[in-house]
Order: C-alpha cells, then structure tokens, then sequence
C-alpha cells in the first residue's frame, strides 16, 4: 500500500535560524499540513494523518503523523516536530531555542489511583 506522504496545503510553519561556530548562519524550517484521511485506510477503519515538512539547506522531507481523527493527528504533529530539528539546537538563535523548549510537551502521565 502506497502512502501519501506530501503537503498539499501549509497551515503552519516556523523557520529556526542557525549560525554556526564560524558564525555563519542557516535556517531549517518546520512546516504542518493540512490533515487529510489517510488513503490507505479502510472502509471499517479510516485514519488521518497530518503531514510534517522538515526544510534545510541540504534537503526537504515531508514525514505523515498518524491519528484516529484529524485532531489527533494534527495534535501529534505539533507535539513530535520538534524532535525532528533536536539535533540542531546547538546552533539555534536564542529566541529559536526558546520557541523550541516551549513546544516540548512532557509525557502524560497516567492517573494515579485514589
């Protein structure tokens, strides 16, 4: 089963700049989709996915995120992006540092018995 994988419509980016220790700078961009029903879901299950653009200088990837509903799938987008620009906050500007420590989410907990 082939999946769709592209973005056919931004409904949210962030660009993070980068400058390096020669003090030459970059960008990498984070981009949403609009979520859409996943093609390859079922008649008896249907599944949506919310596509995730990673923009650099070097390359451009869309990767889909998964959901029961298109809330779902949006919401795992927001939540999963950011780890996939972790390994270049070194770089980061302050303020793009800033911005990516405000959107890490720290794992639910489950609740506790009374």
């Amino acid at each position: 089963m082939k999946r769709t994988t592209g973005m056919s419509q931004v409904v949210a980016s962030r660009v993070f700049n980068l400058r390096g220790k020669s003090g030459d700078g970059s960008t990498i961009e984070i981009s949403l989709g609009l979520p859409i029903v996943d093609p390859s879901s079922s008649a008896d299950s249907i599944n949506w996915l919310c596509p995730v653009g990673i923009r650099t200088p070097e390359s451009t990837r869309v990767r889909p995120i998964y959901g029961v509903d298109s809330w779902q799938a949006l919401e795992l987008a927001m939540r999963i992006a950011p780890s996939f620009i972790d390994h270049h906050e070194a770089g980061m500007d302050d303020d793009s540092k800033a911005f990516l420590r405000s959107m890490r989410v720290e794992p639910l907990n489950p609740p506790t018995g009374r």
